[in-house]
């Protein structure tokens, strides 16, 4: 298996990451007359000295290699880079689309693939938990209710929890899935979601919707943490759904763009 590109290979500019994209896609070897047609094309101007500087630095980190005066090709280093960055891109782009919420349907379906994944990561950290783990997620719980009695920002506790069970999962997976469905720019959806559960008069019962779960993780039972957690989850969708249904989703969507 080969070394993960982002902890063997240097940083690049943005000419640089262009200008291997155009050496690793090409079948034959590029030299610095064609390389900086090219550049042209995607809107990138320089002289062929400066694409010639730019070769001979890739040459240098062992991305591309030298083939005499034809130009130069790919090394094997530099193509799964360079596949690593498109892939990158093509992530990025397609996760700034699905997080683009702006109606109640798209906040549902976000509330939906939470679901599939945080039972899946509390069940894993019911059977990875280590005792430092379940400590923190204590002091969490501990945070949590001190700021809903003094009127505290229990918003930011609540979702510290629940990054921290996907934390104490283990799994990288479920990892890198919690890192999207709350990532910190989705922070005002959750205020959104406290306008719908305070109108309900449920707004603190994340609290201990959580202790629940965590009593799970420390007694190390993968069954019950998925249990109470998925409990705690179809309740914040059932609250969504409900207000989407009785106040309009207009309502909500207008809630989302006072938010957003």
């Amino acid at each position: 298996m080969h070394e993960d590109p982002r902890s063997t290979s240097p940083h690049l500019t943005h000419q640089e990451q262009l200008l291997l994209d155009i050496v690793a896609e090409s079948a034959d070897p590029v030299g610095a007359r064609i390389a900086t047609r090219r550049l042209a094309d995607s809107g990138v101007s320089l002289s062929e000295a400066s694409t010639s500087r730019l070769l001979a630095r890739l040459d240098e980190l062992g991305l591309t290699a030298s083939s005499g005066r034809k130009g130069r090709t790919v090394t094997g280093a530099g193509r799964r880079l360079a596949r690593f960055n498109r892939r990158t891109l093509r992530q990025a782009n397609g996760l700034h689309q699905a997080l683009d919420i702006q109606d109640a349907r798209q906040l549902l379906d976000l509330l939906y693939a939470r679901r599939s994944a945080e039972r899946e990561a509390a069940r894993w950290a019911a059977l990875r938990a280590t005792p430092a783990d379940v400590t923190r997620l204590e002091e969490l719980l501990i945070e949590h209710r001190r700021a809903l009695d003094a009127g505290g920002n229990a918003r930011l506790c609540g979702m510290r929890f629940h990054r921290e069970i996907f934390r104490v999962s283990r799994n990288r997976i479920l990892q890198a899935i919690g890192d999207v469905v709350l990532d910190e720019s989705l922070a005002p959806l959750e205020l959104v979601l406290d306008v719908i559960t305070g109108g309900h008069g449920t707004f603190a019962q994340s609290q201990p919707e959580h202790l629940d779960v965590l009593e799970a993780v420390r007694t190390g039972d993968p069954d019950v943490a998925e249990r109470t957690m998925l409990a705690h989850v179809n309740r914040l969708i059932e609250e969504a759904e409900r207000a989407a249904a009785d106040r309009g989703a207009d309502v909500v969507k207008r809630l989302l763009e006072l938010t957003l």
